[in-house]
């Protein structure tokens, strides 16, 4: 069984998420064509190898320009549904922004179909949690794991307004998540939105690495100079020997394989 260790101790972002799965060995290429299914013009990617310290990592980095964009959470399902995009995509990925927007309307006090999603903040959002799941299709991971998320401490900026970290999303997003965070010296907020959704709906388990025969390493560098290591770390491999899993998390086993599926079409 093909699996996918995410090592969160610098946090974890959509950007760099992305990239530590395309060093992980995905042709960008494939990515592109994949992505272009999307059928959503206006936006580009800038892919490239960088150190930062000790570690050569890929930087991904979506720039916007002039484009149409989703104005409400519908037009975003419309959008998605009629992509050329595979139906496990499809439907992972309209849970995983349902779960993020449903956390925003309770911050900002407003119902889910009240938010203004024309903004740039989404269109970055739409695009990392497609592209995550993207780059896991092509990579044939049947199953995430995770370790335990890495937050830093004081305030971040927030379209100019201070806010303490966590951020207010992402501290809604966690209530009843039963996914452990740890609080570190860093000085800035090193999960986003994008980042959780991502990883709370995608791990099976929060905690060590499992017992698996590891095939490659790839990190992702964040746009941030954010401290520490700034990089995230995804471990692919084959799970070693028997694993038992509770019944919850028997229903990831199913999109697991339904991705499988997708990967023959």
């Amino acid at each position: 069984m093909k699996v996918l260790y995410f090592d969160c101790s610098s946090g974890i972002t959509g950007n760099m998420a992305i990239g530590s799965l395309l060093d992980l060995g995905i042709d960008t290429n494939d990515f592109l064509l994949e992505m272009n299914k999307l059928n959503l013009g206006g936006y580009s990617f800038c892919i490239e190898k960088e150190q930062v310290n000790e570690t050569i990592g890929t930087r991904f980095e979506i720039n916007i320009s002039c484009c149409e964009r989703p104005k409400n959470l519908s037009d975003v399902k419309e959008l998605i549904m009629e992509s050329g995009l595979c139906t496990v995509i499809k439907e992972k990925s309209i849970g995983i922004i349902h779960d993020i927007l449903k956390a925003e309307a309770r911050v900002r006090n407003k119902g889910i179909d009240e938010l203004d999603l024309s903004s740039r903040d989404f269109l970055h959002l739409l695009l990392e949690i497609i592209g995550c799941l993207v780059c896991i299709k092509l990579l044939k991971i049947e199953r995430v794991y995770s370790s335990l998320l890495y937050d830093g401490k004081g305030f971040a900026d927030i379209n100019g307004s201070l806010f303490p970290v966590p951020m207010p999303v992402v501290l809604e997003m966690l209530k009843d998540a039963k996914i452990p965070v740890i609080n570190h010296e860093n000085e800035n907020a090193l999960i986003t939105p994008a980042g959780l959704g991502l990883i709370k709906n995608l791990a099976v388990n929060f905690g060590n690495m499992p017992a698996f025969i590891i095939d490659c390493v790839g990190y992702g560098i964040s746009s941030k100079n954010e401290g520490r290591k700034n990089t995230l770390r995804a471990v692919l491999g084959d799970l070693y020997g028997t694993d038992e899993l509770v019944m919850e998390e028997m229903a990831f086993m199913e999109t697991s394989l339904e991705f499988a599926n997708c990967n023959t079409l």
